[in-house]
């Protein structure tokens, strides 16, 4: 069993920011995850496509900290999920680009039900950004000369 001196302030900080994350909606600002498809090429008239353009409504009732918990056990875990690209057509040619991924997995460990998310490179750029950016404030104590430098460190690989 771990002692309360063996908590490493940076601990705390995390804590308090799953804390934060508890009670904001992942569709809320700034998180703002989509709830449409958004329109990737201009003129798209793909009946298919324009069908159904709502997406991630499985996701209304998450708070920031479940959603990314979820993404992360999705995507860590592997059991029964299916993840799946999505496409677009290129504005400038008729290239396919990838434009996201489809993620379908349990709602929870043993769980039946399956959530399906649309996760877009708009998504995906905005919500890690938040997210990194949000714990390495955190994680600083407020100590600006940390966060440049966590922010502008170059990570190598070791050989």
């Amino acid at each position: 069993m771990q002692s309360s001196r063996d908590v490493w302030p940076a601990d705390h900080a995390a804590h308090d920011m799953r804390e934060e994350l508890q009670s904001a909606s992942i569709f809320d600002a700034p998180w703002l995850l989509s709830k449409v498809r958004p329109q990737l090429k201009r003129g798209e008239q793909n009946p298919v496509d324009l069908a159904d353009r709502r997406i991630n409504s499985d996701f209304e009732d998450m708070s920031a900290e479940q959603f990314v918990e979820w993404l992360r056990n999705a995507l860590a875990h592997g059991d029964g999920q299916t993840i799946r690209p999505l496409h677009y057509l290129s504005r400038r040619s008729n290239k396919t680009s990838l434009a996201g991924f489809e993620i379908m997995c349990r709602a929870e460990r043993g769980s039946k039900r399956h959530l399906t998310l649309s996760l877009y490179h708009s998504d995906m750029t905005r919500i890690g950004g938040i997210l990194a950016a949000s714990f390495c404030t955190a994680l600083s104590g407020g100590n600006r000369y940390f966060e440049e430098d966590a922010g502008t460190a170059n990570i190598t690989e070791a050989a």
